[in-house]
């Protein structure tokens, strides 16, 4: 099956509780966000290994902007050190391979 090169939906999760919340759908990026603040991103790897990918926003790792409007954009790279290794960008839903 080919890589991704998009990502068809982002869905806005309100709160903080991650204990019962099922992993995104196929091409969907999940923003969580406790108020107004963003504090987590998830998808399945964009290279279809079903692989969860998760990105805490805590902390100076992981930026994301765009979500309000449905074209996320996360910053720097995810570089996935184990499993399948993919190393890619997201930009306003995009997937740029490395």
């Amino acid at each position: 099956m080919a890589r991704r090169e998009a990502f068809d939906r982002v869905d806005v999760v309100e709160g903080r509780d991650v204990d019962h919340y099922e992993p995104p759908a196929e091409g969907t990026i999940n923003v969580f966000v406790d108020g107004d603040r963003p504090w987590l991103v998830t998808f399945l790897c964009p290279c279809r290994c079903t692989e969860l990918v998760m990105a805490p926003l805590v902390g100076n790792r992981w930026r994301v902007e765009g979500y309000e409007r449905g074209e996320v954009t996360l910053s720097p790279s995810v570089h996935r050190t184990v499993g399948c290794r993919s190393h890619f960008f997201v930009q306003g839903n995009r997937v740029e391979w490395c």
